[in-house]
């Protein structure tokens, strides 16, 4: 995706799990967190409370987390057929998975957690499969 090293770009950065950045003291204030295809494998409820309040803690003021949310794809709806997992996204609209989000950037900032938030839909499928979300952390 870079020409360059990241390093050589003046760009720090860890790739791990969430506990490996919890524990890690170089990822404390962290300008950015990605999370890329890995959000929809939880209940949102579980992916609010073990995932994003964790990297509200994680980000400078002013940081930024993204993260994506599959909303109906082959991927997804074969783990929930062949794994018998629970439906996740797979049987939302666009817009309910939006309000969700919204829903819990609410509760997030009613206990203190402060995000702007912005969605956008893919625009690479004639219906979106994914849901692109950015969190700002607010102070």
């Amino acid at each position: 995706m870079f020409n360059d090293d990241l390093a050589e770009l003046g760009l720090r950065y860890q790739l791990g799990t969430i506990e490996s950045a919890l524990a890690n003291p170089v990822c404390q204030n962290a300008n950015l967190v990605i999370l890329v295809r890995a959000a929809s494998y939880f209940p949102f409820e579980t992916f609010i409370r073990s995932v994003v309040v964790p990297v509200y803690y994680l980000l400078a003021p002013e940081g930024t987390f993204f993260f994506d949310l599959q909303i109906d794809c082959p991927c997804l709806q074969r783990n929930v057929s062949i794994f018998d997992w629970p439906p996740m996204f797979t049987e939302s609209t666009a817009t309910e998975t939006m309000d969700s989000i919204e829903a819990a950037r609410r509760v997030l900032w009613q206990d203190g957690r402060y995000f702007r938030a912005e969605y956008s839909l893919d625009t690479y499928n004639m219906s979106p499969t994914s849901i692109m979300v950015t969190f700002q952390k607010i102070g």
